[in-house]
């Protein structure tokens, strides 16, 4: 299946990528830290695209690189700071994190209890298969217009076209 219309690259370095699709923006976390810098850019470029798209209407699609590094605390601390810039303009948000092993289930559970202790007003889940993102990203769309809703097939071309650059770009590891 091929999309209608083209991913733009938002920003990018050697730990992050950020791309846009009509409402949706997908954030690649790569294998690398994340600096400062390149986190405050990510959040920049999600909140411009958030405005371009309007409230309770853009989704973000989170890519986990299966050796992702934990960000710091200086990394946190600007992830917090721009939490209630870009919460009024989420439909959701949904993390897919594909990596097995111990390693990934402590991150998973690290994961999931930032969310539950976030307590933010948009639906957010963390997934392994994306499958299943797909699907509970589908039923997140009630305020985009009909004919301009992905289809769970089409969120999955989405997100393998996405981590197909974030490789090429050596963003993603695997």
């Amino acid at each position: 299946m091929n999309l209608q219309g083209s991913i733009s690259v938002r920003h990018q370095d050697e730990a992050n990528l950020v791309a846009t699709y009509r409402h949706f923006v997908i954030v690649v976390v790569g294998h690398q830290p994340m600096t400062a810098m390149g986190q405050q850019a990510q959040c920049d470029s999600c909140n411009a695209h958030g405005r371009r798209t309007g409230e309770g209407k853009l989704i973000e699609i989170v890519l986990l690189d299966p050796e992702v590094a934990l960000p710091s605390g200086e990394v946190r601390t600007i992830l917090d700071g721009n939490v209630p810039i870009i919460t009024p303009y989420y439909a959701c948000v949904a993390t897919l994190f594909e990596a097995s092993g111990f390693r990934a289930s402590i991150i998973r559970g690290l994961l999931t209890s930032f969310s539950l202790l976030s307590r933010t007003s948009f639906p957010q889940k963390l997934f392994s298969d994306p499958n299943a993102a797909a699907s509970y990203i589908a039923g997140h769309q009630e305020l985009i217009a009909p004919s301009d809703r992905l289809t769970p097939e089409e969120i999955l071309d989405l997100i393998a076209n996405v981590r197909e650059i974030a490789k090429r770009e050596g963003v993603l590891s695997a």
